[in-house]
Order: structure tokens, then C-alpha cells, then sequence
């Protein structure tokens, strides 16, 4: 989790650079975002897989530099069966404020499993979560143990990435650190009785990767701060 917490503290030591005391008029703006993506990631230390992600999302914008969405996000890896359906939030800073139409940006992605397909499927031995049609009774007869996936536990990306804005598109491309946590089952037969019983673990997966997406932000009524303490 070290990766994590240095993402976080990374983010954190941006924002308060641009702290909202530097400006003279803080503004907040509510906004919903549509948003898809493709990637290429080498998550799974051996293997290279490929994502296609679909995201619709509601946040706030902090005086066009900070904001924190929160959405629902659907991952499919394109080269296994797995799909998966998250809850996350993206708390994203963007170096230079919106007038500039291309920036550097700086996102971290923290989601948690909501739906799986995946959900009590046996993976393929020595695949990236493909299924198989194994059935618990059957394990035996393959001679090895057979994982199965239970739910994904945790989703987090670091993105450093390069934002191309036209009007309320964002075109945006760069690399990213992508870490998760999955939990699986082991199947296993005990010869002696034919009993199978399943071991929990949490494994963990991690590696680098490329990502391009397109977002278009539906805006709402900008507000400043004094304006929301006024009205309270």
C-alpha cells in the first residue's frame, strides 16, 4: 500500500501549493462527466492486458485547478471475460486552470468492486482471468489446485497524464502505476476422503501502464465561496 499512500501524499502536497487562500475569489463548480477510456497495462506481472473502460460521474471543481468526482466506472479486459463494474472516486489536479488548453494532470482512481461477472467463476491455469466451465466437484480431476475469483477488494491508478481541452472536451493520454487487490479461492480435493474445500487469499497486482481517454463534462452554475457562506 506504500504506492498508495505516496500517490495520496503527492496530491495532497499539489493542492496545497495552489491553495484557494492564494486566489482572491474562490470558485466552485458542480459538473457531471461522461467519460471512456483504453488502456495497456502489464498488471499482471507476466501478462499484458488490455481495458476498455466506460465511466459517468458527478464532482466539484475547485477554482479550475482540483476536482473530486465521484462515479460509477465499468472495466472490461478485452483479452479475458472478465468484466467488472466499481465505485470510485478521482481526485484529479490540473496544473494550469482551464484557460490554457493544454496542461499537465496529475489523478489518482480509488474504487472498490460493486458487480463482477467474475464472481465464484474458476480462472484458467496460468491465465489472466479467463473462466473456465470447472465445477467445484470436478477439481479433483485435473490433478491441480483451481483458483477462483471472488471479488475484486480494491482498484487504484496514479496518472500523470498530458490534457488536451476544447471547450468541455478533455483529450487526455500519459502512463500510469496501476495496483489491485482480488480476492480468490483456492479449490483443493483431499485424496484422503474426496472432501474439496476452498482457502481464501487477497492477491495482490501491480505494474505500469498507458492509457488514452475522452471526457466531456456536462457544467453547471458556478459558485464561489463567499457566495455558499452568504447563503448559509
Amino acid at each position: 500500500m506504500s504506492n498508495l499512500k505516496r500517490g495520496v501524499f503527492l496530491l495532497i502536497l499539489c493542492c496545497f501549493v495552489h491553495s484557494p487562500q492564494v486566489n482572491a475569489q474562490n470558485k466552485i463548480n458542480p459538473y457531471i462527466k461522461i467519460m471512456g477510456a483504453v488502456g495497456l497495462y502489464n498488471i499482471y506481472q507476466s501478462y499484458g492486458i488490455t481495458t476498455a473502460d466506460a465511466t459517468i460521474a458527478a464532482g466539484l471543481d475547485f477554482n479550475d485547478f482540483f476536482s473530486v468526482p465521484i462515479g460509477v466506472n465499468n472495466i472490461k479486459v478485452i483479452n479475458s471475460q472478465l468484466d467488472i463494474v466499481t465505485l470510485s472516486i478521482s481526485p484529479t489536479y490540473r496544473i494550469l486552470k482551464s484557460k490554457h488548453a493544454v496542461s499537465p494532470v496529475l489523478s489518482l482512481d480509488i474504487g472498490t468492486q460493486i458487480w463482477s461477472n467474475g464472481n465464484g467463476r474458476f480462472v484458467k491455469p496460468g491465465n489472466d482471468y479467463s473462466f473456465t466451465s470447472y465445477k467445484p466437484e470436478s477439481v479433483g480431476a485435473y490433478g491441480v489446485d483451481q483458483v477462483r475469483y471472488k471479488r475484486g477488494l480494491l482498484f487504484y491508478k496514479t496518472k500523470l497524464l498530458v490534457d488536451f481541452k476544447i471547450n468541455e472536451f478533455n483529450l487526455m493520454f500519459g502512463p500510469t502505476f496501476n495496483l489491485m487487490y482480488i480476492k480468490n479461492e483456492n479449490a483443493k480435493i483431499d485424496w484422503s476422503n474426496g472432501d474439496i474445500y476452498f482457502d481464501e487469499y487477497i492477491s495482490d497486482h501491480r505494474g505500469f501502464g498507458f492509457e488514452l481517454s475522452l471526457m466531456y463534462t456536462f457544467p453547471m452554475k458556478k459558485q464561489s465561496l463567499d457566495e455558499l457562506e452568504n447563503r448559509d
